[in-house]
């Protein structure tokens, strides 16, 4: 059984990489790694939303549920990252 810390870490991880498949650059993809391998988890998810909304990545509805079970974890309220739904595309 996981530990919270590490279910979030693991969801991240998946995260990180979902977002990478969807093209977050990968001066991004770095920082997202490095926060999450201080466990700077907040500033992890933030940045992985920010950025996709920044570049304007679009996103399918399953890696916007993928936030939203991570931000859960975390106790991120929906309006922190709900933005990103414009992006939904696929």
């Amino acid at each position: 059984m996981f530990l919270p810390r590490q279910k979030i870490r693991k969801q991240l991880a998946t995260l990180i990489t979902r977002a990478q498949q969807l093209g977050l650059p990968a001066t991004d993809v770095a920082t997202a790694q490095e926060y999450l391998e201080y466990n700077e988890y907040r500033l992890c998810l933030d940045h992985i939303v920010t950025q996709l909304h920044e570049c304007e990545t679009p996103i399918d509805n399953e890696f916007y549920h993928e936030v939203e079970k991570v931000a859960a974890l975390m106790s991120v309220h929906e309006k922190e990252h709900d933005y990103i739904k414009d992006l939904i595309t696929m």
